[in-house]
């Protein structure tokens, strides 16, 4: 499983994307992901739980939950990922539960009025697209039952934050684990159990997002957009780098 930084960082963010015979592995992020079903139906796992979408279906995957999907041959899957702004309502329920069953079935009528307006690749004009999102919300929380959040997520969305707020320093797991009041070898097993990975691979993923980013923008040198992003030496950047994109 891997975090997805550019669909963490930020305002207003938002993609959207059309799969067809494709497969996309475990991963998460901080913005709301709806994948609706355009033709055919295809595999979803949320939580690692698997779910059969079918043409017409909707299926809305809240922030930091693990997702992938499997497009097969001859369907199409619409993908748009958006950040909390655009629903803050919703995004103010997603910090205290989750949903029991993250598929829902847009009316008819919904449906025909989102094709050309919304479930495309291009980005909707403003209005359009935050309209769009608030009828799906609507949609979905008119036939969702929720559940409050388990220790363990809320235990989860502690460690990402604590990542995300402190990735240029030079943490540990211990470091984590003392902030955050447990001990190292729970910790230890909820990143092998929930996320998936190990502390120092998240940590990673986040500095190697920032010093491309600050790469991208010109004006430093690759040692200091290592060093800024809190990597140790260029020689780890660059070995990371290549580990990532292999």
């Amino acid at each position: 499983m891997f975090h997805q930084p550019h669909n963490t960082f930020g305002s207003h963010i938002y993609n959207a994307a059309l799969y067809t015979d494709a497969c996309y592995p475990a991963h998460f992020h901080k913005s709301f992901e709806l994948l609706y079903a355009k033709k055919g139906a295809n595999t979803i796992f949320v939580k690692e739980k698997p779910y059969r979408l079918r043409e017409g279906e909707c299926c809305l995957v809240f922030p930091y939950e693990s997702h992938a999907f499997r497009v097969e041959s001859g369907t199409a899957l619409f993908v748009a990922v958006f950040s909390g702004e655009y629903v803050p309502e919703l995004w103010s329920r997603a910090q205290k539960e989750s949903p029991v069953s993250p598929i829902f079935r847009p009316d008819d009528e919904l449906r025909a009025f989102l094709s050309d307006r919304f479930f495309y690749t291009g980005t909707p004009e403003a209005y359009t697209l935050r309209a769009s999102l608030y009828l799906l919300a609507g949609a979905f929380l008119t036939v969702a039952t929720f559940a409050p959040k388990k220790k363990t997520d809320d235990l989860v969305l502690s460690i990402i934050r604590y990542v995300e707020e402190h990735y240029t320093e030079p943490i540990t797991e211990s470091t984590l684990a003392t902030a955050l009041g447990y001990h190292k070898q729970y910790i230890s097993r909820v990143f092998r159990t929930s996320l998936q990975m190990n502390f120092r691979d998240l940590v990673n993923q986040y500095r190697l997002e920032d010093a491309l980013s600050r790469l991208s923008r010109g004006g430093v040198t690759v040692t200091q957009a290592a060093l800024d992003s809190g990597f140790q030496s260029v020689r780890t950047f660059n070995r990371v780098r290549r580990e990532m994109e292999k």
